[in-house]
């Protein structure tokens, strides 16, 4: 047996791999004890505790049988869900997969079963060296050290929620070999992307038309900013922009595709892309860059809509001739560096501030400089200066007022609407946020949204909400959406007071209000409404005048029905016992 000081592992851990050992021994087809110490020694006592050692030893051997013939470059999964009485247990489905080891693999697949609705309970993740014959069958395995001729595999075993259906795991294979697919893609072209980046910056260096005007320097120093470790490249194509009398197209050049874009993989298939109105304005004009997000979901590394870059490739006069298309994700060095650390970014950043005319060191100054710095970068990336100066102003303005704020701006490619809402902070809730979304979804004419929240040290929370979906209106009435927004999030008591304004002199009205709006409960609130409450609130006023009133009041609310009335009591006294007041309701029926 190993010991601690030899293997680094601890002792408590040592002991339960020792016990899987043994009972493996009266296992048929078991793995060799090393390779069984090497496949368990990456997992945590807990993990390891809480199955029984014959358990895991099933599953090991289990794992090794998929293992024991794999072709290169190919990639062995399997799923099952253990029937009665298999030690494994009952509870849960077991995933198996081997593969070439790679960048992304843990992540990519935690991704996809997460999107599935699946949760994992336990993850084996061994990494080995393993030796085979040319035709794939295993001669040896032992974990990965160091520099190794074998080849480096990527053994996975994940424990997940009880699937009890067996198309269901038939289509989760499908699902994960599809983002394994997307995983190998990308890793495999990785370089040749990093290659098109910089053949591209050496292209907008050298070229002479357009002018070196400082945007385009600024987009060749984000390029080389981009390529050197601060995005994560996942696909490339070029399109070639053929110009008509109505309209433009984007031609994809199929073969010039690397990583999920390669010619043939699977959803990204190319296909020619129609560009009108705004988005063939954009494209026809000579800013060199376009940053964006794409209509394709990340399967690889993390979630969320691919990032995408366009960078515009010109004719010999300088006309848009067509695009450089690349689709990956900001590594986290791209989100948490300074604006003023990110090329186009700083630029912008100081645009922006010029168009404030503040001085830095002013209240108002550090106030923009402290929004801009926490802008969500995304944003940053995307928006023009006249955008990010009205969004910067709006949320400047806001100071610590208990305001609520909406702003919206309409992406260049016409795929989403990016909907930046600031509500008081003791009024967001999820429920706030459940409401705001489906609300913004309703009026943009979307099919899905994505949200993220920030709840920082000032009085409000601060919602990104982007919209997508197909044939989204170019146009909306954000006045309009923002008071929807002020409505949905408003609680029982603003609507009182927004409600005895509208019918009250304002003196009176806020008097009421005051005085008594701590009375009402919260079972009164889910009941009444604001504008029956008012004939409620004057019964009040009456008793504070003459404490030996008893107010009555037999109505039938707008809502009831025709058989229901209510009758309301009100007195300066103790609550009225059920069997009293059923006496007076009689009285005054």
């Amino acid at each position: 047996m190993a010991s601690t000081q030899a293997t680094g592992i601890p002792r408590r851990r040592i002991t339960l791999i020792e016990r899987i050992v043994r009972a493996a021994r009266t296992l048929r087809g078991a793995p060799p004890a090393a390779l069984l110490r090497d496949y368990f020694r990456g997992v945590g006592e807990e993990d390891l505790a809480s199955h029984s050692p014959r358990a895991l030893a099933l599953l090991a051997s289990r794992h090794y049988e998929l293992g024991k013939r794999r072709r290169p470059g190919e990639t062995r999964i399997q799923a099952f869900s253990p029937e009665a009485g298999d030690p494994s247990g009952e509870r849960h489905s077991f995933l198996l997969v081997v593969t070439d080891d790679r960048p992304f693999l843990v992540d990519s697949l935690n991704l996809a079963l997460s999107t599935a609705g699946i949760g994992v309970q336990m993850l084996i993740h061994p990494v080995l060296d393993a030796h085979r014959r040319g035709d794939g069958r295993l001669l040896a395995a032992m974990h990965a050290s160091g520099p190794s001729q074998h080849t480096r595999e990527s053994w996975q075993l994940y424990e997940i929620d009880r699937q009890s259906d067996e198309r269901r795991l038939e289509d989760l294979c499908m699902r994960l070999r599809s983002v394994l697919d997307d995983v190998r893609a990308t890793v495999e072209d990785w370089q040749s992307m990093r290659q098109k980046v910089r053949d591209v910056v050496a292209n907008l260096s050298a070229g002479a038309r357009p002018p070196r005007s400082q945007e385009r320097i600024e987009a060749i120093a984000l390029l080389q900013w981009v390529e050197a470790a601060h995005f994560v490249f996942v696909g490339y194509r070029y399109h070639a922009l053929k110009r008509g009398r109505a309209s433009d197209k984007l031609l994809p050049r199929a073969r010039s595709g690397l990583g999920i874009l390669r010619q043939g993989h699977g959803a990204a298939e190319a296909a020619v892309e129609t560009l009108s109105g705004a988005l063939r304005a954009a494209m026809q004009s000579r800013r060199p860059l376009l940053i964006t997000k794409s209509a394709l979901r990340s399967t690889v590394h993390r979630g969320g809509q691919l990032d995408h870059l366009a960078i515009k490739d010109f004719d010999a006069r300088g006309r848009v001739c067509g695009e450089h298309r690349f689709l990956g994700l900001w590594t986290s060095t791209a989100y948490f560096a300074s604006p003023g650390e990110i090329p186009v970014v700083r630029r912008k950043v100081a645009e922006v501030i010029d168009r404030f005319g503040l001085d830095p060191q002013s209240h108002d100054g550090k106030a923009v400089l402290a929004v801009l710095e926490t802008w969500p970068r995304d944003e940053l990336f995307q928006s023009t200066v006249d955008e990010l100066v009205a969004f910067i102003r709006g949320a400047v303005n806001l100071y610590e007022r208990r305001t609520t704020r909406l702003m919206m701006r309409y992406d260049a490619l016409g795929r989403f609407w990016s909907c930046m809402a600031f509500v008081p902070r003791d009024r967001y809730t999820t429920e706030v946020r459940l409401r705001i979304e489906e609300l913004l979804r309703e009026r943009c004419g979307g099919r899905q949204v994505e949200s993220q929240v920030q709840i920082a040290v000032s009085n409000h929370a601060r919602l990104h909400v982007m919209v997508r979906g197909e044939a989204l209106p170019t146009q909306l009435n954000v006045e309009a959406i923002e008071a929807a927004v002020v409505a949905a999030i408003a609680t029982w008591t603003d609507r009182l007071r927004a409600t005895l304004l509208e019918t009250l002199p304002p003196t009176r009205a806020a008097a009421l209000f005051e005085r008594h709006v701590g009375r009402f409960p919260a079972a009164y609130q889910s009941e009444v409404e604001p504008r029956t409450a008012i004939d409620d609130l004057e019964a009040l006023e009456a008793l504070s005048a003459d404490p030996t009133l008893l107010h009555l009041r037999l109505h039938r609310p707008a809502t009831a029905g025709k058989q229901l009335v209510h009758l309301r009591v009100a007195r300066h006294a103790a609550a009225v016992p059920i069997a009293e007041l059923l006496q007076i309701g009689r009285a005054h029926v």
